[in-house]
């Protein structure tokens, strides 16, 4: 193996395809794109691992690693886009099981309750959408106030025109990668 070597490893339960960077003493450095039903994830930081491959790796063109990566880009893209369009500029409270954007993300509130500070916090779950993730499994808390001036309903149509260009991207990957 040498740098620029681009492959897959088969037997994950993820798929993982990962670029080579540098190989020496043992040692590998390389970028990685995890692919999996609910997220597609290329951090834009190199890992070390140890330079022992299996022998069923799946060898792939050298330039699948920017393939990939510019398929994610263009598919977040499309996305920021259907939120940007299709945000509803209204007055609004927000309410459990409701959909909200920030035209980069989409939250759905799962519960609202008081901190130990005595703040009303909304707990959501976060499908996040950026250059490093696009990912339906995140969730986290905010203070209501605080996010309420960032963020604009959106309809579950809009949620549902999202997760099917995201299904589109992981067929599109599964299409690259051979799966």
């Amino acid at each position: 193996m040498k740098k620029g070597d681009c492959f897959l490893c088969p037997g994950e339960k993820c798929r993982t395809l990962y670029y080579l960077t540098e190989v020496n003493c043992g040692k590998c450095r390389a970028l990685s794109i995890v692919v999996n039903q609910n997220t597609v994830q290329a951090l834009d930081w190199i890992r070390e691992y140890d330079a022992i491959f299996p022998d069923d790796i799946i060898m792939l063109p050298s330039t699948m690693y920017d393939t990939i990566k510019k398929v994610m880009q263009e598919c977040m893209e499309d996305m920021h886009k259907i939120l940007q369009d299709e945000a509803l500029r209204i007055d609004f409270d927000i309410e459990v099981g409701a959909l909200y954007t920030d035209g980069c993300s989409i939250n759905r509130v799962t519960e609202m309750k008081d901190d130990e500070f005595g703040h009303i916090k909304w707990h959501y779950k976060l499908f996040r959408i950026d250059n490093e993730n696009i990912s339906m499994n995140w969730s986290g808390s905010a203070p209501v106030d605080s996010y309420k001036s960032h963020r604009l309903p959106i309809t579950e149509e809009t949620l549902d025109k999202v997760i099917g260009r995201f299904k589109n991207l992981l067929s599109t990957i599964a299409q690259y990668l051979g799966q």
